[in-house]
């Protein structure tokens, strides 16, 4: 469960939190399993926080910092991370189905079994990401930067892949056929 502490900390909002983070920069806030979905996280820096679990359903947490936070099995449906800072963040399991990640950091994240079913993720930034697994049924991938992703197993039918970069993704014998590919970069796609 979360530390108490940390979870009154941010309760007291945005600003308050960001300003306890910049005077505690070594500290990993502990909020697994806290429903935060009342909190306002926009902006908010939540790098290296322990947030498996947690309830973070239709938040607004554009621009937030969650890298190299845990999030593992988090519940992000319908959350805008618009330009967040996902960067090395651990989402092994986490629901992000109808999310807004448009522009966000995802290099080298794992999205290991993570649910993206219909996330909108034009523009994202997944180099080297781990996707294996991945539920990314009709998710717009439109422009991303998936260079390096290993999607292995992952589930790319309906996914919009129109003018992304899929150079070096490590694909593993799919079949991305019912993908949508208008002017994607396919090449050096590496196949197993």
């Amino acid at each position: 469960m979360a530390k108490s502490k940390h979870l009154a900390l941010i309760k007291q909002g945005q600003v308050a939190w960001n300003e306890w983070r910049q005077a505690n920069p070594s500290i990993k806030p502990d909020l697994i399993k806290s429903d935060l979905r009342a909190e306002n996280l926009d902006g908010a820096d939540l790098s290296h926080a322990k947030l498996g679990w947690a309830n973070l359903t239709g938040m607004e947490l554009g621009n937030a910092n969650f890298s190299h936070a845990k999030l593992d099995r988090a519940e992000l449906s319908h959350a805008n991370l618009a330009g967040a800072d996902l960067s090395h963040a651990i989402l092994a399991g986490a629901n992000l189905s109808n999310a807004c990640l448009v522009g966000a950091d995802l290099r080298e994240a794992s999205l290991i079994g993570a649910i993206l079913h219909s996330a909108d993720l034009d523009g994202a930034k997944l180099n080297n990401a781990k996707l294996y697994g991945a539920d990314c049924r009709n998710v717009s991938f439109g422009k991303a930067d998936l260079s390096g992703t290993e999607l292995g197993k992952a589930n790319l039918q309906g996914a919009d892949l129109s003018e992304a970069n899929l150079t070096g993704a490590k694909l593993y014998l799919q079949d991305i056929s019912g993908a949508i590919k208008a002017g994607a970069d396919l090449s050096k796609i590496k196949r197993y």
